[in-house]
């Protein structure tokens, strides 16, 4: 098999910005990424996380994590630092808008009316009842 295409980071920021999170693996099938090899990032604090992707693609989320325009999500079930998936710091202006890129409309915001007036007409005056004295009724 041919050498795998390193993603840039442009590309791969446009894919992420149009999705609240992204699994690696949706990278993988978005891109066509069929290499089985994986590489290390630094994740920041001395760290470094394996990421399931070439070199290349590893490197160009590595730079747009440095920029602070994605975030990792790492696993919790593993020893080491496992990048699991990646989400957009600042979402796409359609994702803001509601436009969903388009494909699923939000539907429109509710409209609040006020309730219809309540006519009020002149009628016999309300007698008030005075309340009963607890001790002076019989005990049955």
């Amino acid at each position: 098999m041919g050498k795998d295409k390193r993603q840039s980071p442009s590309t791969l920021l446009w894919f992420i910005r149009h999705k609240s999170y992204v699994p690696i693996s949706e990278i993988r099938r978005r891109f066509f990424i069929d290499a089985e090899d994986g590489c290390f990032i630094e994740a920041g604090s001395h760290r470094r996380a394996y990421v399931g992707l070439p070199g290349g693609t590893a490197q160009s989320l590595e730079k747009l994590w440095q920029q602070g325009k994605i975030g990792l999500e790492l696993s919790a079930e593993f020893d080491a630092e496992v990048v699991i998936g990646v989400y957009p710091m600042v979402p796409s202006k359609e994702h803001l808008n509601g436009t969903l890129n388009g494909h699923y409309p939000t539907p429109p915001p509710l409209e609040i009316t006020a309730p219809a007036p309540v006519e009020v007409t002149a009628s016999a005056p309300l007698e008030i009842a005075e309340p009963a004295d607890p001790a002076s009724q019989e005990l049955n």
